[in-house]
């Protein structure tokens, strides 16, 4: 099943906005520098092996106030790779074959606004005082 999921850019309704840019996003995967993420690389080989896939911290987005890496402080690539991955951690999660453990990954890689809205309902993970506590680990370095 993730072979046939990534490997089905060319089956896109390009009528619909998200496989249209999954079609247009082919590129990321098949450009001859494509290295997978280690998170695109467990999430294929958990398909192979486990019966139920929950994701945690798998493409958090910068709009939800998370670092890119946990272990150091980079800007987040937006480059082709992560475009391609993203679609398709996403229709993975569509498709029944993994869960989002944390809310509002989809809103907050959908915009600004729509991340506010859902961080909004979403006090115990995105209230003042879980980013406050956040922030005290991210500033001791931790």
């Amino acid at each position: 099943m993730a072979f046939q999921l990534s490997n089905s850019f060319g089956t896109a309704d390009v009528s619909d906005p998200d496989e249209a840019s999954l079609a247009a996003s082919a590129e990321g995967f098949n450009s001859g520098d494509y290295t997978p993420t280690s998170g695109w690389t467990g999430l294929v080989l958990a398909a192979s092996v486990c019966g139920k896939i929950t994701l945690y911290g798998m493409q958090v987005s910068e709009e939800q106030g998370v670092p890119y890496h946990y272990h150091n402080r980079c800007p987040q690539p937006y480059s082709a790779r992560d475009t391609a991955e993203w679609l398709m951690f996403r229709r993975f999660v569509h498709a029944g074959l993994a869960t989002f453990k944390e809310p509002c990954i989809e809103e907050c890689h959908d915009g600004k606004d729509r991340c506010d809205e859902c961080r909004e309902q979403h006090p115990e993970t995105y209230g003042a005082a879980a980013i406050a506590e956040g922030q005290q680990v991210w500033d001791r370095g931790a």
